[in-house]
């Protein structure tokens, strides 16, 4: 165990050696993303490194809702008709548990993780109650014992095989994380022995509460096992904890990046290609604002005439003031900035723009036609980039999601009160039907997209006019029909028409003549 141990720690040590430009790089865009006036102690300090045009935060506010501004939503298929029912059942029970460990907002962290390095997510199966120590949830309050989680890895935190060309080559996976000492000591998950070796990576000097001690979690592929190690790897402690991996052949993690280069395991960061444009613009920014600063007015006047000059000065706006000759008089303007200079900034604008996939017209921060319909189909072309992006968004979430689903289907103490169609219904082991393999995963495409009532709206019309109204005759055979009424009172709530409740109401019918 000891030189396994050892040879782990190597591993790991050259992992994070390979993976250090990459984050100093990531490092960079980020403090360029926060500005000067994010953790500094002084306005004045961070004023020195001003940007006064954030482009970073620009492309990132612009691009993450069109990516995720919502909880992702489960599509489970039932590959039987005969568990059609479980399927939604399985469905809503997902969105529970989505709900409940915060998915939105870890989603959220991924996709900006992703502009800037790599998105990583960890999912697995929260430790049972085995004593008090083992309850304390170290990991969070959302961590609950037994039930799943899907945390985001920083990429600071994350290690991989540096020689593998695809993560499916991967030796090794994992990440490292902190936990309390006493917790590693009395949980009675960790070997007790190794666990003795480990030193507090803070003191109480530090301001710390409690000894934190720091893990590493490798998932070895080959030997279907997951591995705790210290992250110190010029001491190692020995093997603290190995299981056997029990979960989805893809291991626990997933990797989401949005551009990809041959035989490489880690993505290209979109705020990559666009940095030097954000550099440059700042810097001509900085150049114009130091131009305008030094431009000043003077009047030149003839020594030979100071007391005449200085009622010249001291004259009112508009105020008539004699001369012996004009011509002793003149103004001259010095500094400013040069023309060319908001041309060229103009230009760099343009290409910023256009390089991060139009973000002027995807943020709404300009028309580029004189007419809605030009601007939509603009918008249309302009969604490509943002589209492919989705995509992989879409993909990466189905992945992960699909873990998420095999240990929601495993946890044998699951029990999840569910509401459907407005009856109680509640997901728990017993109830389960068929096995999981008998369902297809999916996330609902647009769930974790913007999708203002507006737009909702309109769907709803298109929906009726090219779907409802056209099969309406065949719908009335099978014993369907629209409803009116719910239908003016979703549009209405969609329109916000708060009038709708007293504009719309029942009718009252003709009594029947006898």
């Amino acid at each position: 165990m000891e030189n396994s141990a050892r040879h782990l720690a190597r591993a790991v040590k050259a992992a994070t050696t390979a993976m250090t430009p990459m984050r100093n790089n990531r490092h960079m865009f980020l403090k360029q993303y926060a500005g000067p006036y994010f953790a500094v102690r002084q306005a004045k300090e961070a004023s020195a490194t001003a940007t006064p045009l954030n482009m970073i935060h620009s492309l990132v506010s612009v691009v993450l809702p069109h990516l995720v501004s919502g909880c992702p939503k489960a599509m489970i298929v039932a590959r039987r008709p005969e568990l059609k029912e479980a399927a939604e059942i399985f469905s809503l029970a997902w969105d529970r548990m989505a709900v409940d460990i915060d998915l939105g907002s870890t989603m959220r962290t991924i996709v900006t993780d992703a502009m800037f390095g790599a998105g990583i997510i960890k999912v697995g199966l929260c430790q049972s109650e085995e004593n008090a120590a083992a309850a304390q949830e170290p990991e969070g309050y959302l961590h609950d014992n037994g039930r799943p989680f899907a945390d985001a890895i920083d990429l600071d935190d994350y290690i991989i095989d540096p020689d593998a060309r695809d993560r499916q080559a991967a030796a090794f996976e994992g990440n490292q994380y902190r936990l309390p000492l006493q917790y590693v000591l009395e949980s009675g998950l960790y070997d007790r022995r190794a666990a003795g070796r480990l030193a507090p990576v803070n003191s109480p000097k530090d301001g710390a509460i409690e000894p934190m001690v720091e893990l590493i979690d490798l998932w070895l592929p080959r030997e279907n096992a997951v591995v705790t190690i210290s992250a110190d790897t010029d001491s190692p402690a020995g093997i603290l904890r190995r299981v056997e991996w029990d979960g989805p052949e893809r291991g626990p993690y997933e990797v989401l990046g949005f551009h990809w280069a041959p035989n490489n395991v880690m993505p290209i960061p979109p705020v990559a290609m666009i940095f030097d444009l954000h550099a440059m613009i700042n810097k001509i920014a900085r150049k114009i604002s130091r131009q305008v600063e030094r431009q000043k007015d003077l009047v030149l006047f003839d020594e030979r005439c100071v007391d005449e000059a200085q009622r010249v000065r001291d004259a009112a706006d508009g105020e008539l003031v004699g001369v012996q000759s004009v011509d002793r008089y003149r103004q001259l303007s010095l500094g400013g900035a040069d023309q060319r200079g908001y041309e060229h900034l103009a230009f760099l604008f343009e290409q910023f723009s256009r390089l991060g996939g139009n973000i002027d017209l995807l943020g709404g921060l300009a028309t580029q036609s004189k007419t809605l319909g030009q601007d939509e189909m603009l918008f249309a072309n302009a969604t490509i980039r943002i589209e492919d992006m989705r995509q992989q968004t879409h993909q990466f979430t189905r992945r992960f999601g699909a873990k998420l689903a095999w240990h929601l289907w495993q946890d044998p103490l699951i029990e999840l009160p569910l509401a459907r169609n407005g009856v109680m219904a509640t997901f728990r082991p017993e109830e389960r039907r068929g096995e999981f393999l008998d369902y297809i995963f999916d996330i609902e495409p647009y769930s974790m997209t913007q999708d203002s009532p507006t737009r909702r709206y309109r769907r709803i019309v298109e929906w009726i006019d090219r779907v409802v109204l056209p099969t309406a005759d065949i719908a009335a055979k099978q014993g369907r029909t629209l409803d009116a009424a719910a239908l003016a009172k979703a549009a209405a709530k969609m329109l916000n028409i708060d009038e709708a409740q007293h504009l719309w109401r029942d009718a009252e019918l003709p009594a029947a003549n006898h």
